[in-house]
């Protein structure tokens, strides 16, 4: 088993300025609950639960 059998290939990122309910939305609309936050180079997450 490798990390590549199960990673997103062109994941849906957001700029780290994007506000909190455009980033929800997008996530309702996409049905996603993890969302990397994207600044330069560097990556991190944000996840919504419900």
């Amino acid at each position: 088993m490798f990390v590549r059998d199960h990673m997103t290939v062109n994941p849906i990122t957001v700029p780290k300025d994007l506000s909190v309910l455009d980033a929800l939305e997008l996530m309702k609309r996409h049905n996603i609950r993890r969302l990397p936050v994207t600044e330069k180079e560097q990556t991190s997450w944000t996840s919504y639960r419900t």
